[in-house]
C-alpha cells in the first residue's frame, strides 16, 4: 500500500522497542525520513542502524541524556534538553554528536 508518505518526515519517540519501533519500521518502508527516539544511545544508534540497513531510509537517533524544566516565579517555564544525536543514512557513514537546547514556552520574557 502506498501511503504516499515518501521523503516525509516523522518523529517517532520511545521506538527503540516494541510499538515504537514497529511505527518507525513502517514509515521507514513507506520512504519517510525517521527520527526515532530513546534513553540509551547505544541501543538508539543500533536501532537506527539497523532501520537504515532495512529499509535504506534516512534514520536519525535522539537519545536524551538530561531533562530539565526550570521556572522564576513571573516568568514562564525553560525546557533544556542535552541530547546525542546519531545520524544514518544510505549515502554516509553514521555521525555522532552531542547538543543541548533550551525552549521557552510562549509569552516568557
Amino acid at each position: 500500500m502506498d501511503l504516499r508518505l515518501k521523503d516525509k518526515r516523522a518523529l517517532v519517540t520511545g521506538s527503540s522497542r516494541g510499538l515504537g519501533y514497529a511505527t518507525a519500521l513502517a514509515l521507514a518502508k513507506e520512504g519517510c525520513k525517521v527520527a526515532i527516539n530513546g534513553r540509551d544511545a547505544a541501543k538508539i544508534q543500533a536501532v537506527a542502524e539497523k532501520l537504515q540497513k532495512e529499509t535504506g531510509a534516512q534514520v536519525i537517533g535522539l537519545a536524551v541524556l538530561k531533562a530539565e524544566v526550570y521556572a522564576e516565579p513571573g516568568h514562564s517555564r525553560t525546557v533544556s534538553v542535552s541530547y546525542r544525536q546519531t545520524e544514518v543514512s544510505p549515502d554516509s557513514d553514521s555521525t555522532d554528536r552531542r547538543s543541548t537546547t533550551s525552549l521557552q514556552s510562549p509569552g516568557s520574557r
